[in-house]
């Protein structure tokens, strides 16, 4: 029997909802995570940096987070879990990292809750012009990951050898990123979406032109 995984349409909203974590320093995993590159802009600059600011994850000890998720107790899908620190706060064992101070992961949290809930006002401003009909309707941030994604494919598509149908990873990229199909961006047909139409107020979203009646 086919899997119930259709929602009913009463169960369906424009609603853009942020992860539910108590705490977003480390994604209540006990562990300070810096995917953003936020601990090199707002706590260590060095951080997992090496010679010639050459960053490679891992090549400092791991933040340990001084939040009640490093704690042992009880996970969220009801499992038992270890905890990284004992009762007084204190690292169970001090080769597992670095325990980063409160005002630390405070400033790494506000930074972070704050970032989604403005991607939470995008997206739900989003979503209701899409409702709305505007199909292409985006954040700026997403359209210019997207033009980023085809002009990187655009870029190697004539240089990368050809593997399992797909040119660079930039191509698959794209095509997933941009809704493109693989064989517009490797033939170079993929136009970027025009600079002139764009909203500002009150997300900064990017809207692409109306199509032309005497299209191409």
């Amino acid at each position: 029997m086919a899997a119930g995984y259709k929602r009913l349409g009463n169960c369906r909203d424009v609603i853009f909802r942020r992860p539910g974590h108590a705490c977003f320093a480390c994604g209540d995993s006990g562990v300070i995570q810096n995917g953003d590159g936020l601990v090199n802009r707002l706590v260590f600059a060095d951080y997992d940096l090496l010679a010639a600011d050459q960053h490679r994850s891992g090549s400092d000890l791991p933040l340990i987070c001084c939040c009640s998720a490093a704690r042992s107790g009880t996970a969220p899908d009801g499992n038992r879990r270890g905890g990284l620190l004992d009762a007084s706060g204190a690292l169970l064992n001090p080769r597992l990292g670095v325990l980063l101070q409160e005002p630390d992961r405070l400033l790494l949290h506000n930074t972070r809750l704050a970032a989604w809930r403005q991607t939470e006002r995008d997206m739900h401003f989003t979503r209701t012009l899409r409702a709305q009909g505007e199909s292409g309707a985006a954040p700026g941030y997403i359209t210019a990951t997207r033009q980023h994604c085809q002009n990187l494919a655009r870029a190697q598509a004539s240089t990368q050898p050809a593997v399992m149908g797909f040119h660079s990873i930039g191509a698959a990229l794209a095509s997933s990123v941009g809704g493109l199909s693989l064989v517009d961006l490797e033939a170079g047909l993929a136009e970027p979406l025009p600079a002139s139409a764009q909203l500002e107020p009150p997300a900064q979203l990017r809207l692409p032109a109306a199509a032309d009646p005497a299209g191409s």
